[in-house]
């Protein structure tokens, strides 16, 4: 009978944890019949199993179970020809060998085409090639993105079994948002959902994948909503920077970041990942010069008062490099500490219906809140649209408006400061 293994390196050392090392499949068949070869497939030291002789099952790895599949299909496939091996000869064994390998490869590719193995190679080439827009490869975040909107449409599949290159049609969208609704997405993640779908089925048109162009239809459309976010007045995020941390290193780092955010308008993904190559000084004047992570922008960006302090302060320690999720899980209970904790009342959507929520204010703070409140901020301040959107990187007027998140009275007294109404 012949033996199936698979070894992350042909096993040898693997020294370099962030390096992906090529995954070798060995079969054995006794009497020194022994094959060893690169199945084409690498990952990284920390993603593999060496006991299940599997990648491991994380998010991170779009390709684990198209990848885990193969495998499978492998240790099943020498299975069938175990006795086809066993008679073969040492001389011819390693020839065999190969020749079953091709012979399974170029079946599995011409039957493995459906839409997810699409989709998955779709994400993994997303990750190299670069964007036709910025000329460089999408965003870690984008790709997580896709990656959601993938194992989403995977949980789908298994409840309704209609996900294919031909099911995306005006009656899978009804179906899919349905069973999203019943999942308590809210309608902006569902257009999300919807908008990733299109894209995928715009690529696998392109590619000539599929002649089907259902998700063109003017009622494919993405669900959207007013989001429940909020922004911080001028006045809670001096209280926020004039709070004493010293005791509390990181939530100082913490408050640091999001207020340094909140002055500049950069994105979390951006002001947690800040250098002293950021900082550039122009007659005199200090400004930070950054390429945003999202898009590819590059923005120059003013100091105020308070974002200069803060970049003074770890221009030559550091400045400290802090995942979003951090930034989320200390936010709030500073929020708490400066006394935001009023309750608010906002609605949003569950399962197709308005729900009233309510929350204080604190816990309504997020990562994202920052950049949300240098617009509002510079906006009431009367900084032109456009102004503002040099420095946030907003491509169109209608998405920096969405930015905009002031209650009825802060909007009516805006609208009353214009000439029309003196």
């Amino acid at each position: 009978m012949a033996n199936v293994s698979f070894r992350l390196n042909k096993g040898k050392r693997t020294p370099d944890k962030t390096k992906e090392y090529s995954v070798y499949i060995r079969v054995t068949s006794g009497r020194g019949k022994d094959y060893n070869g690169s199945l084409g497939i690498k990952v990284k030291p920390d993603d593999w199993n060496s006991q299940r002789e599997r990648i491991k099952n994380r998010s991170t790895l779009p390709l684990r179970d198209k990848h885990n599949r193969i495998l499978d299909n492998l240790t099943a496939y020498f299975s069938e020809h175990a006795i086809n091996l066993k008679h073969t000869s040492k001389h011819d064994y390693i020839i065999r060998v190969k020749e079953l390998i091709t012979a399974f490869f170029r079946d599995t590719k011409s039957s493995d085409i459906n839409f997810f193995s699409f989709v998955e190679e779709y994400i993994i080439k997303a990750e190299t090639i670069p964007n036709t827009q910025t000329g460089k490869p999408v965003s870690l975040s984008t790709l997580r993105g896709y990656t959601t909107t993938l194992n989403a449409l995977k949980r789908y599949d298994k409840y309704e079994k209609k996900v294919s290159f031909e099911s995306i049609d005006m009656d899978f969208y009804y179906s899919f948002i349905e069973w999203c609704e019943e999942q308590d997405y809210t309608p902006n993640t569902i257009g999300t959902h919807i908008k990733r779908i299109k894209q995928f089925m715009n690529a696998a048109n392109d590619e000539g994948v599929t002649t089907n162009k259902e998700h063109l239809n003017r009622k494919f459309i993405k669900p959207a909503e007013e989001t429940d976010e909020i922004y911080l007045t001028i006045e809670e995020l001096q209280q926020m920077y004039d709070l004493d941390l010293t005791h509390e290193p990181i939530k100082e780092k913490v408050r640091d970041l999001f207020c340094l955010g909140a002055n500049t308008g950069l994105r979390v993904s951006d002001y947690c990942c800040l250098s002293k190559f950021n900082l550039k000084i122009e007659n005199g004047t200090k400004w930070l010069h950054v390429r945003m992570k999202k898009n590819g922008k590059l923005v120059h960006i003013p100091l105020n008062t308070n974002a200069t302090k803060i970049v003074e302060k770890y221009e030559v320690i550091g400045f400290p490099q802090l995942d979003g999720s951090i930034i989320n899980k200390h936010i709030t209970v500073i929020g708490e500490m400066i006394g935001l904790t009023e309750i608010e009342r906002f609605y949003i959507t569950r399962g197709g219906k308005k729900v009233e929520c309510l929350k204080r204010r604190c816990d309504r703070i997020k990562s994202h809140t920052a950049r949300r409140s240098f617009c509002s901020n510079a906006y009431l301040a009367k900084v032109p649209s456009h102004d503002i959107m040099v420095i946030s990187g907003h491509s169109s007027e209608k998405i920096f408006l969405n930015y905009i998140k002031l209650n009825e009275v802060e909007k009516a007294t805006k609208i009353g400061e214009h000439a029309f109404f003196k």
